[in-house]
């Protein structure tokens, strides 16, 4: 192949995997044998507070049981915080609130924040009673934008073209 027809497929290819779109995860959470509490969090929304201790999602909405029309402040413990691991959800209308104990539920911070998934066993802090905790990750597939699709078909347009007509080259005179 000639330089121009590598350094076409060469851009080409670099400019398709500037292309690709962003994939953030949207997890589910199920509190409770009769589902207590359900809600999701999509980890492209910033936690309110995030420091060494844990991060903070507010103003949460789903189902809870009891809770205000105003949503749920969720905060999610690290293995440095006491305790150690768990979650807390405060009604936002009243202040009311639970604390469970058990695994740190989450990876990373900032943009690269992951929920672990399976099922937890949790500890209410204040009676002592035993909860389940379900995590899934429930992320619909990604579909490319459609400046995605533009850019990918004239890219392949683009390979296709270079190598179906040469360049030609000027041919030397017949000598007489």
């Amino acid at each position: 192949m000639t330089k121009m027809k590598l350094t076409i497929i060469a851009t080409c290819g670099a400019l398709s995997m500037l292309a690709t779109a962003a994939q953030a995860a949207v997890f589910r959470f199920s509190l409770g044998n009769a589902g207590e509490a359900i809600w999701q969090i999509d980890t492209r929304n910033s936690p309110a507070q995030e420091d060494s201790s844990g991060l903070t999602y507010a103003r949460v909405t789903g189902a809870f049981r009891d809770a205000g029309a105003s949503g749920v402040d969720i905060d999610f413990f690290s293995g440095t915080a006491d305790p150690a691991g768990g979650l807390r959800l405060t009604d936002v209308d009243s202040g009311a609130g639970v604390w469970y104990s058990g695994p740190t539920l989450f990876t990373g911070t900032g943009q690269s924040l992951a929920f672990t998934i399976g099922t937890f066993a949790l500890t209410d802090v204040n009676d002592g009673s035993s909860t389940l905790l379900s995590i899934s990750d429930v992320t619909a597939a990604a579909v490319p934008e459609p400046a995605t699709w533009l850019m990918t078909i004239l890219g392949f347009g683009s390979i296709g073209a270079a190598l179906r007509h040469p360049r030609r080259r000027a041919s030397a005179p017949a000598a007489a």
